[in-house]
Formats: structure tokens, C-alpha cells, sequence
């Protein structure tokens, strides 16, 4: 279970902000379900926030490369 788990984790970051953002909302939607076990919420709030990681990875790293642009442009 634990290799499964972090073969998740790394295919988790190899996706593009689309992707995880859309992941990210499947998650959030399926959470919002009244038919959830807490087991299954516990997992899908932990999928949940590796998706929101990812995203604010992505977004920091084109922030990033944006600086280093704007620097080396002007």
C-alpha cells in the first residue's frame, strides 16, 4: 500500500496545472458527497491537497521563471 501510495505521490507531480487543478476539483466534489466513508474522506482530503500542492507548485515555478525573464530582459 505504501509503494502504491508513493508511486501516487510522484505521478502527482508530473502533472501539468490543468491537470491537477481538474483532479483537484473531482476531489473536491466527490468530498462534498454524503455517501462518503470517513475512510474514503480522509484519502480523498489527502489526494485533495496533493493536487493544491502541485498547483501552487506550478504556479511558482512559472512566477519564477517570469523574475529570471523580466531580469535578464532588462
Amino acid at each position: 500500500m505504501a509503494d502504491n501510495q508513493a508511486q501516487w505521490l510522484e505521478d502527482v507531480q508530473n502533472l501539468s496545472f490543468n491537470e491537477a487543478r481538474t483532479a483537484l476539483e473531482l476531489a473536491m466534489a466527490q468530498l462534498q458527497s454524503s455517501e462518503l466513508e470517513v475512510e474514503q474522506m480522509a484519502d480523498l482530503y489527502r489526494r485533495a491537497e496533493a493536487y493544491a500542492d502541485r498547483c501552487q507548485a506550478v504556479l511558482e515555478s512559472v512566477e519564477q521563471n517570469v523574475i529570471e525573464w523580466e531580469a535578464t530582459a532588462g
